[in-house]
Parts: C-alpha cells; sequence; structure tokens
C-alpha cells in the first residue's frame, strides 16, 4: 500500500490528519495537479444516516484547480452508497499528502434520493464576501452539473476497483 495523507483544514484553523491510499496522481488537461486517494474503515463508520461497514471504501477526488473534492463511497458490492462534495479551497496536491480548507458547506448525494446542501446553518455572519463567494458558486457548480459529475467518477471508480491490486 502506498500510504498517503489528506490535512483537512477546517474553516477555525484546525488541522485533522486521515492516513489513506495514493490510487492516481497525475496532472489533468489543465496542467493542474488531479488526485484519487482510498480509505477503508477499520470500524462501523455511522455518518449522515448511512452505515459504512469494515469492507467498504471511499475514493476521494481531489483537483488543485477546483473548489471542492468528492468522496465517493462503495459498498462491500461496489454499489455506490454516496457522493460527498466537500465545498474547499486552497487544495495543495503533494507527492506524498493532500492539504485543503473546507469551507463549511457539503452537499451529500444518497444512492437514492436527491441531494442534500449540508452545515449552511454553520457559515459565520461575519465570514468575509470573497469566501461566501467561493460556497456559492461552487454549490451551483456542483448543483448543475451533478449528473455529469457523479457519473465521471462512478465511472474512474469502477476503473480503478476492476484494476490489479498493487
Amino acid at each position: 500500500m502506498t500510504r498517503y495523507l489528506e490535512y483537512k483544514v477546517t474553516y477555525f484553523g484546525e488541522v485533522k490528519t486521515f492516513e489513506c491510499r495514493l490510487e492516481s496522481l497525475k496532472l489533468n488537461k489543465s496542467g493542474a495537479k488531479e488526485l484519487v486517494i482510498s480509505y477503508r474503515p477499520e470500524r462501523i463508520m455511522h455518518f449522515i444516516g448511512i452505515d459504512f461497514p469494515i469492507g467498504s471504501v471511499s475514493f476521494g477526488y481531489y483537483w488543485e484547480n477546483r473548489n471542492y473534492n468528492v468522496y465517493h463511497w462503495k459498498d462491500l458490492n461496489g454499489n455506490t452508497m454516496l457522493f460527498y462534495f466537500n465545498i474547499s479551497k486552497e487544495t495543495e496536491i503533494g507527492e506524498t499528502s493532500v492539504r485543503w480548507k473546507d469551507m463549511l458547506v457539503d452537499i451529500a448525494l444518497k444512492s437514492r434520493g436527491d441531494p442534500i446542501v449540508l452545515d449552511e446553518n454553520e457559515v459565520p455572519s461575519d465570514m468575509p464576501r470573497e469566501d461566501r463567494l467561493v460556497i456559492e458558486e461552487t454549490k451551483k457548480i456542483i448543483l448543475s452539473a451533478l449528473d455529469q459529475i457523479t457519473s465521471e467518477l462512478e465511472d474512474k471508480t469502477n476503473v480503478i476497483l476492476k484494476a490489479p491490486k498493487r
């Protein structure tokens, strides 16, 4: 397993570290770095009303030129459980780690149902205008292209799952 670290910087400055597996690191067509990492829970996780069993897997997709990242959760049979979008900024992708700033608002798309915008109530009233614009514009981008984004990620994730294990 190629060890890779994810550093999530909360909007208020706390750093959370997660140990993951590197799946893919490359330059995209625009010359920006694009990353895929995976995480398999060691215990049952409960999150937004879903139980993620041991053996399920989350594929994290990151781009230096997008103000969001996406976790694509698959169950033991390879079925999609959840797409979870984090609105973010300042994503820095390196050879051994990724660091990104969480902008509080997230969008969840469960395997059945409509997208749910989460945590808008956590946005402080004194948040700078530039940060509010990042949230609002990124939310519009995600929601307007949701089918296209999730379809592309579904295809990419399935290729990773079918690839021989390294």
